[in-house]
Order: C-alpha cells, then structure tokens, then sequence
C-alpha cells in the first residue's frame, strides 16, 4: 500500500471513530423521549432553561434549531455553532445545552432567519 493511501485510510478510520463516539454521546445525553425522536425522525425537541419556549434540533450543523410556537409553528430558524470544526452530533449536543443552561446568551449570539426567508424541504 502506497504511503499516502495508508495516510488517507488511517485519517477516514480516526473520522468515523470520532463521528460514532460524538454520536454516542448525543444518544446518552437526551432522555427517553428526545432518543426516540431522534432515531426515528433525525430530530428531537428542547425546552429553554430560562423561557420554557420549545425548539426543535435537526441533525445538521447549521440553521438546524427551530424555534416553536406554542401550537408548534415555526417562529424562526437559528444558527449558533462552535468555532471549531467538530463531528455533527457534538454542534447538536452543544446546541442542545446551550439552551438548556444559557438559554439568554444563547439567543443573543444566534443568527435568526425568519420563516418568510427560510426554505424547508
């Protein structure tokens, strides 16, 4: 095997070993409901520490948290992610504790882009 195809292997294996324990982690930090969500949706909801309003976490790095509406309608969509580069699970366990715990200053940083300018599939 050539130098930089044993590179490239090794660096592909250290990937997906970090990507499988962020997501292993993710699944152990959500409660029973928020686990069934999200493996049978690819979503799971999250009730603000400060506010009690309700947000919707998508498996996805960026504009993936949907703040809800009492009736669950969408309010907006916000973008908040760590600054380094870091596997998908570990933004959404971020994500999920930044507005569990600092839920004000989280939403002070968050960029918002209103439904009238989203597209959602």
């Amino acid at each position: 095997m050539h130098l930089i195809a044993r590179a490239f292997t090794v660096q592909a294996r250290q990937f997906v070993r970090r990507h499988k324990r962020a997501e292993r982690l993710l699944i152990e930090n959500l409660d029973v409901r928020q686990r069934g969500d999200y493996e049978s949706r690819g979503y799971f909801y999250v009730v603000g520490g400060t506010t009690g309003r309700r947000y919707r976490i998508r498996h996805g790095r960026t504009l993936n948290v949907d703040e809800l509406g009492p009736n669950g309608e969408l309010l907006s969509a916000l973008c908040f992610v760590p600054k380094r580069h870091i596997p998908v699970a570990d933004v959404m366990l971020a994500q999920k504790l930044a507005l569990e715990l600092f839920e004000p200053g989280t939403l002070a940083v968050a960029f918002r882009c209103w439904p009238s300018k989203l597209f959602l599939p």
